[in-house]
């Protein structure tokens, strides 16, 4: 993932030329990563009051419904690592949106307290936490916390 969002590859090929990346990952995940990484670009460059790309709003419609980050994965037919992104593009936008279905309060401050420990990195912070705490989930609270903030 680190690897994936340093070269922010846009093409298939790109992909495919990270190390790790192989045919069968990419059958698997690869164009869900390009269309998050390629919407999320056209994110950057776009004004926070405009819409949110297509790709990512029926998640979004999914969450102000209140629904668990499983259930929205399963609806979408999407796995949970692509979920807990296009949420991380969703909270860029609307950093005010409830993710309460998504995550516990009481988990998001667990993981807040990690974090104002300086442990920034994912895989330190999933280190520090209880293991039912996700990559997914620990993303998702690491843009909360981010997108409040700012």
């Amino acid at each position: 993932m680190a690897k994936i969002s340093k070269i922010k590859p846009k093409t298939k090929s790109e992909l495919l030329n990270i190390k790790g990346i192989n045919e069968r990952m990419f059958n698997k995940l690869g164009d869900d990563f390009l269309e998050i990484l390629n919407s999320y670009k056209e994110n950057k460059k776009t004004p926070k009051s405009r819409s949110l790309p297509s790709n990512i709003l029926e998640t979004y419609n999914l969450l102000q419904n209140k629904y668990s980050l499983q259930e929205i994965s399963k609806l979408r037919k999407l796995n949970e690592a692509v979920i807990s992104m296009q949420i991380e593009t969703i909270l860029e936008y609307s950093p005010e949106i409830d993710i309460s279905s998504i995550i516990k309060k009481e988990n998001l401050e667990i993981i807040k307290e990690v974090y104002k420990q300086g442990k920034k990195g994912l895989k330190e912070i999933k280190e520090s936490l209880p293991k039912e705490f996700s990559y997914p989930l620990i993303r998702i609270a690491l843009a909360k916390i981010s997108n409040q903030s700012s």
